[in-house]
């Protein structure tokens, strides 16, 4: 018979992190998915789907750009977490609106946030 000595499952802080890094992604990967079938939704029309589509990356950029010293002053763990309980209130709120210029001005907040959410993991992981 063979004996098989039980261990614990010890999981390190770089092994917790990746697991959270691991889920946040699958969520945001599907609500990504059909981000253009939402946005062609309102605009009916592909390139206005891609223009804004751009629009919200170039919004992304700057925000890399600019917010870097921001996340490097402050806790980049809080950070982290702001950014993706903000992404899950905005995606919350883009199913009740309507307005064209509500879902333009809640896809730059969601631009914002997706561009702090990545700089904070990555200062995370080299901290």
């Amino acid at each position: 018979m063979l004996h098989v000595k039980k261990e614990m499952l010890v999981l390190h802080q770089v092994d917790k992190l990746g697991i959270v890094s691991l889920m946040s992604m699958i969520g945001i990967a599907l609500v990504t998915t059909m981000w253009s079938v939402y946005l062609e939704s309102f605009l009916h029309n592909e390139s206005y789907v891609g223009f804004l589509s751009a629009f919200f990356t170039i919004v992304a950029m700057l925000a890399f750009l600019f917010g870097v010293p921001f996340i490097e002053r402050n806790s980049k763990t809080k950070i982290f977490a702001y950014s993706l309980l903000l992404y899950f209130l905005s995606y919350v709120l883009f199913a009740f609106l309507k307005d064209i210029y509500a879902v333009v001005f809640l896809g730059v907040i969601v631009a914002i946030a997706s561009s702090f959410r990545i700089t904070s993991f990555g200062i995370i992981l080299r901290d």
